[in-house]
């Protein structure tokens, strides 16, 4: 009957999902957006000045300090998260019924402006504008996103592999994941992320995947698609190296899984922002 119910609920939210025509990243994305259009800007082109993020920063207590968000604890369960956890960004439980992707508001909030805070605290010179935030916004959300539905995809993997849950080795590769799909949608002249003032671009990807926390710190074991690959396979696989020996392309076939996975929203989790 539980599970019934929440099957009910999944549906609910995908044919929302549908009539507002979007997902939960887009629909925070937007959220954060309309704060940036909130800044107050003297210039007419539109350049952001620091004392502007930090007065929008501290009148809507964002501030505090930037590391908290480096060190992030595990966030995927086998059960729902306990509440008491502290700075989490999302979080993936593991499917009985549907899966769950969770994205935390506030938390992602004030990653995004404490990080914007402190470039511009350490690089006064730079010249960006309210475009370059507002499409940086993208990049914090959709990194979150993505690495928790990288952890549905492992998830799936366990049901057709019976292949074994490491929390630590799945938010390496989680990582790695979500920073490859932020660079891919940078290559792409349709994506916004595109479109951010280069130098900030990179000093930002830089500081938000700086990973103190175990596993987390780790993404760079993985950080190009051969060695990824090869992790993917190792984790998600118990029978990788008999397929690989015979020729088969494992590392290509389970991305081809998770594309198939991940063409469809909420196809097998729910989501929601909290």
């Amino acid at each position: 009957m539980v599970g019934g119910l929440i099957a009910r609920e999944a549906k609910a939210l995908r044919q929302q999902n549908r009539e507002c025509g979007m997902g939960i990243e887009k629909d925070l994305s937007k959220r954060m957006k309309s704060e940036v259009d909130d800044l107050f800007c003297e210039s007419s082109s539109g350049k952001v000045e620091l004392r502007e993020v930090e007065y929008y920063v501290s009148h809507h207590g964002l501030d505090g300090p930037l590391e908290s968000f480096l060190d992030q604890p595990i966030d995927t369960f086998p059960e729902e998260p306990r509440a008491e956890l502290i700075n989490v960004l999302g979080t993936y439980s593991h499917m009985h019924s549907p899966g769950r992707i969770v994205l935390v508001k506030d938390n992602i909030r004030r990653y995004f402006w404490r990080t914007c805070s402190t470039i511009l605290n350490n690089y006064p010179s730079i010249w960006i504008t309210r475009n370059d935030l507002k499409n940086t916004v993208d990049v914090i959300v959709l990194k979150v996103w993505w690495h928790e539905q990288f952890h549905f995809c492992c998830d799936v993997f366990r049901q057709l592999f019976q292949s074994q849950f490491n929390p630590l080795i799945e938010e390496a590769l989680a990582v790695a994941y979500s920073r490859s799909q932020v660079l891919n949608a940078r290559q792409s002249s349709r994506s916004t992320i595109s479109r951010i003032h280069p130098q900030f671009f990179q000093i930002f990807m830089k500081i938000v995947y700086s990973y103190k926390s175990p596993g987390y710190r780790d993404w760079h074991l993985y950080g190009d698609p051969v060695r990824f690959g090869q992790g993917l396979t190792v984790y998600a696989m118990n029978n990788g190296k008999v397929l690989s020996s015979n020729g088969v392309d494992v590392p290509r076939m389970l991305m081809d899984i998770i594309a198939s996975l991940l063409a469809k929203e909420n196809s097998g989790y729910i989501e929601e922002i909290v």
